[in-house]
């Protein structure tokens, strides 16, 4: 009785046949394009407009990274260039050594309008 597996040999066959039947297909459909632009009077429909970035489009604002230490209520308190986290930690640091338990600050990343 078959358990239902294919030799290799059955494989290959119908990896061939799949191949041969989307070889065909491609040239159907390229034939068909050919024929279609070749006949008098028929226009090729126009593509669709394409979406510009976000980024060139006239008013998009430039944006970059920085440091912020925040209060409690996630308000900046201070800012710092992103390459500047050694400097952001220690005056965090210092903040909250200043501040009670309950006004502790933290370090979040932030972005920020890129200035001109």
């Amino acid at each position: 009785m078959a358990r239902g597996h294919t030799s290799m040999r059955g494989r290959l066959d119908r990896l061939r046949a799949e191949a041969s039947a989307t070889e065909t297909e491609r040239d159907e459909k390229r034939k068909a394009k050919e024929a279609a632009a070749a006949a008098p009077g028929v226009e090729k429909p126009k593509r669709a407009a394409t979406k510009k970035a976000a980024a060139s489009m006239p008013g998009a604002t430039r944006m970059k990274m920085v440091w912020a230490i925040c209060d409690r209520r996630a308000d900046t308190v201070q800012t710092f260039a992103f390459p500047q986290k050694a400097a952001a930690e220690a005056e965090l640091a210092r903040v909250n050594a200043e501040a009670s338990s309950k006004d502790q600050h933290v370090l979040q990343q932030r972005r920020v309008p890129m200035d001109a």
